[in-house]
């Protein structure tokens, strides 16, 4: 039976916005020492080359994993009146979508061989095809806890797929798997993640039916993923030409630079994202107080990248290599390089929530 999803209600908004921020602060905060310690091991363990490798891989296959995630979440959440039936569409749209970009991009593999002259990124483009299915399975369900706002279950689930991905890493790499342990990384935290979903979100799909139903969302989910995909490119093409002409070594010490440099931003951001588009949303026909939640969630996100600017632009030149090994000497500089750009990424980061909270990802491009 096509019965809808609970309206949204802006009941008791302000206490379950601000109790769902600081839950997930606090969730994020014990996420963040446990990620920061899963950095500093396998930078030990293993090789600049190693993570190298895999971000020649993972340039391309995050910006294709991403289709959908940036698009059906949003719209899910934001809808006034959704439909089971239309959620059950875009599950398996994004399911069959997610499938046919994987056996793409096993092929794809082969060019990226070609293209930088390593024949390991065969096989670590096909084990990255199973991250496009991992996010296809647990999207839909994600994005109705977060519609619920029930922030504080996500935060736990998130918490320990960090937790698990770290632990199954440093085995890896522990068990000589080199890259290999890079990988586990990022597909184990994935998997610890759909799982969690499926177990915390009540919600089954049922046998597809109606696709046509999932139009809307789709045409949704393609502006906001096209506004991501200008983003992620400029972001993203130094990773690929500088492997290109300068090899796994050199990029791998990029690539933990960049990394480290973009953790605050990553750590508050992404968990805000989805209160913040659930809170707002509710109030997009109160102009007043939809401008003042912004307007204060801004000005302590801006805080806090200052802060975490200023400490990393002192610090990172002593600090990383310190902390990563004597490998990371390089590491360290382009950290302090990045550090003053924290503030200001933080800050423009918040900008999507007022065009997606308003339905109009189409506003967002311009």
């Amino acid at each position: 039976m096509n019965k809808p999803f609970s309206e949204l209600s802006t009941t008791g908004l302000k206490t379950k916005a601000v109790k769902s921020a600081g839950i997930n602060v606090a969730a994020q905060f014990i996420g963040f020492l446990c990620h920061t310690f899963g950095v500093i091991v396998l930078a030990r363990l293993l090789t600049p080359r190693d993570f190298g490798l895999v971000t020649m891989v993972t340039a391309f296959s995050l910006w294709v994993m991403n289709f959908g995630i940036n698009g059906f979440t949003e719209y899910i959440i934001q809808k006034q009146q959704l439909y089971r039936e239309e959620v059950n569409s875009i599950f398996w749209l994004h399911l069959g979508l997610a499938c046919i970009m994987a056996v793409g991009f096993s092929f794809f593999g082969l060019f990226l061989v070609d293209f930088y002259s390593e024949s390991a990124l065969s096989g670590i483009a096909v084990a990255m095809t199973a991250s496009f299915v991992f996010q296809a399975l647990s999207t839909s369900h994600m994005a109705i806890l977060k519609r619920e706002m029930k922030f504080s279950s996500i935060a736990v689930a998130e918490l320990i797929a960090v937790i698990l991905s770290v632990v199954f890493a440093i085995a890896a790499a522990l068990g000589g798997g080199g890259y290999w342990a890079v990988v586990t990384r990022q597909l184990s935290v994935l998997a610890v993640t759909m799982i969690a979903a499926w177990i915390l979100c009540p919600w089954r799909p049922g046998w597809p039916k109606h696709i046509t139903a999932a139009m809307p969302g789709l045409k949704y989910a393609i502006q906001v993923y096209f506004n991501f995909s200008l983003g992620y490119v400029t972001r993203n093409m130094d990773k690929v030409l500088l492997g290109r002409f300068h090899g796994s070594d050199m990029l791998g010490n990029y690539d933990r630079a960049y990394h480290l440099s973009s953790m605050p931003a990553n750590q508050l951001l992404t968990p805000l994202h989805g209160i913040a588009l659930s809170t707002l949303t509710r109030l997009r026909d109160d102009e007043k107080r939809f401008s003042s939640y912004f307007t204060k969630a801004v000005s302590t996100v801006s805080l806090l990248g200052s802060v975490s600017a200023a400490v990393l632009t002192l610090t990172a030149r002593d600090l990383i290599p310190f902390l990563l090994g004597p490998d990371w000497i390089e590491a360290g500089r382009v950290v302090m390089a990045f550090g003053p750009g924290i503030a200001p990424m933080l800050v423009y980061g918040t900008h999507s929530w007022l065009h997606l909270a308003l339905g109009k990802p189409d506003r967002w491009l311009r």
